[in-house]
């Protein structure tokens, strides 16, 4: 089984198992709640855009991080073993968790862009807000998704412990990324707050805050490779 494969199995899984209908509710909703009159002038709705793509970029990281616990912890013990068998390297493994995971996520993003990209092709909208926007919703779900693998059930076998590690460690980053030293974490809110202040603002911010979230989820990851290894 090469990595494509089972990351197919892992995103089929997660389907079949329905557990999606959770989180997608909550980004229905959240849409509903960000979604309003469009503006009447370009300029107007270039700023809707960017606000709504930039809130959107706070309040989806605990739904993509659920979705990458939920999917993990999809997988009985038995697949696990089944998984671990047929493939020849714990590497191809920890990748074919990881891209399913991501490609979950980035099914949800998709969803919460159709109303962006709806205002920007109705009202004119420079399409560089909405690119800037969707390179937001790209790498939140990478940030994301080590809170989600780190709480999942390999590593924290309760499920009230995991949804309270992960919501508590969301709110703490948040609220570091919120000051002066936000360089040093992940970017939670660094998105929202660059794309409130314009398109150009968001355009420069962009590098810095893909870099940080690469950054970070690469030592999400190590850590979370150490640890499941443990536990295997």
């Amino acid at each position: 089984m090469n990595v494509a494969a089972l990351t197919w199995f892992y995103v089929k899984a997660y389907g079949n198992s329905y557990r999606f209908v959770q989180p997608l509710v909550v980004t229905l909703v959240l849409l509903a709640i960000l979604s309003g009159a469009p503006p009447n002038t370009p300029d107007a709705a270039q700023a809707s855009v960017l606000e709504t793509l930039g809130y959107l970029s706070i309040f989806m990281i605990p739904v993509w991080a659920w979705a990458s616990r939920q999917l993990l912890d999809t997988e009985p013990d038995t697949h696990r073993l089944v998984s671990a068998t047929m493939m020849s390297s714990r590497a191809r493994l920890l990748a074919g968790r990881l891209l399913a995971c991501y490609a979950v996520s980035i099914l949800f993003s998709v969803i919460v862009l159709l109303l962006p990209l709806l205002a920007t092709v109705q009202a004119g909208v420079d399409v560089r807000a909405l690119l800037g926007g969707t390179l937001l919703l790209m790498v939140g779900p990478c940030v994301a998704g080590v809170f989600g693998i780190l709480t999942s059930r390999a590593l924290v076998p309760s499920a009230a412990r995991s949804t309270l590690f992960f919501l508590v460690g969301i709110l703490l980053v948040g609220l570091f990324d919120a000051s002066g030293l936000s360089w040093l974490g992940p970017p939670i809110m660094s998105g929202a707050r660059a794309a409130n202040e314009g398109l150009g603002a968001l355009l420069a911010a962009l590098p810095a805050i893909t870099l940080r979230a690469l950054t970070w989820t690469v030592l999400g990851i190590i850590a979370y490779a150490f640890l499941r290894r443990r536990r295997e």
